[in-house]
């Protein structure tokens, strides 16, 4: 297949360096050129930003990199810079060695189950700060924390649940704020055990009395389907829980 050698030997300069973007961008738009006028390569653009990111084991990812934004690579000669981790974060205490160290060895000569983040604020800003003699302008290690501390078992918070995930989400997201100013967080959550959760309110027809006495889930209101039978229905709003003062006597009493 012509081209096929030739693109090798093109692209054996490139083995040596870095990965430098400019080169990329420049080795690029030659052999897009060149790809283009043979014949026997249908997609020279996406030949071509191969052909630069595999010698220098960049991948598929920088290849398609390329590929995406070949009108800038063409004008300006090099791919666009990089944003991502210029953002500043926030100076912590516990960025401090000296600190992390002390805290170590706090933490060595607990057991588990006493290491609580109340006590440990208090020992850090009471004892360890003071006993290093370091002048950190009033800084104080704070008791916020992501943590959602739960005690399962009878009688007690009962099982790991979506409102304890909320909670937790709530904290963490001005705790990733103060840290990491102007980023973006990305979060990930692992949905195995609440597959079979519903809303409080959710519609459960297996959970839907069919009188108003006894104990009732309080479901939301939906609309009646436009398939149904009888036109004047269709779209009505349709409560899903009877009135605690329904009548006996009343049609609906009993469906």
């Amino acid at each position: 297949m012509a081209g096929v050698k030739s693109e090798h030997n093109v692209a054996s300069p490139f083995l040596d360096m870095t990965g430098d973007d400019s080169d990329s961008g420049n080795l690029f738009i030659e052999l897009w050129e060149k790809y283009k006028k043979i014949p026997k390569i249908r997609a020279p653009k996406m030949k071509a930003s191969h052909t630069v990111a595999t010698p220098i084991g960049k991948g598929p990812y920088m290849a398609c990199k390329i590929h995406t934004l070949y009108k800038y690579v063409k004008k300006f000669r090099t791919l666009p810079p990089v944003s991502s981790g210029k953002h500043h974060t926030h100076p912590l205490l516990l960025n401090n060695e000296q600190i992390v160290q002390a805290i170590h060895c706090y933490l060595m000569v607990l057991v588990d189950g006493e290491i609580m983040p109340l006590p440990l604020m208090k020992q850090v800003n009471a004892v360890i700060i003071p006993s290093l003699s370091l002048d950190l302008g009033g800084q104080k290690i704070s008791e916020l924390t992501a943590q959602e501390i739960i005690y399962p078992g009878k009688n007690h918070d009962g099982f790991w649940t979506g409102e304890h995930l909320i909670e937790q989400v709530k904290k963490m997201i001005p705790l990733f704020k103060r840290k990491f100013p102007n980023a973006v967080a990305e979060f990930v959550f692992d949905q195995s055990l609440a597959h079979g959760a519903f809303a409080k309110d959710a519609l459960n027809a297996n959970e839907m009395n069919i009188r108003p006495d006894g104990k009732q889930r309080i479901m939301h209101d939906t609309y009646i389907p436009m398939d149904n039978p009888n036109p004047e229905l269709r779209r009505k709003l349709q409560a899903m829980v009877f009135p605690k003062d329904l009548s006996p006597e009343d049609p609906n009493f009993e469906f």
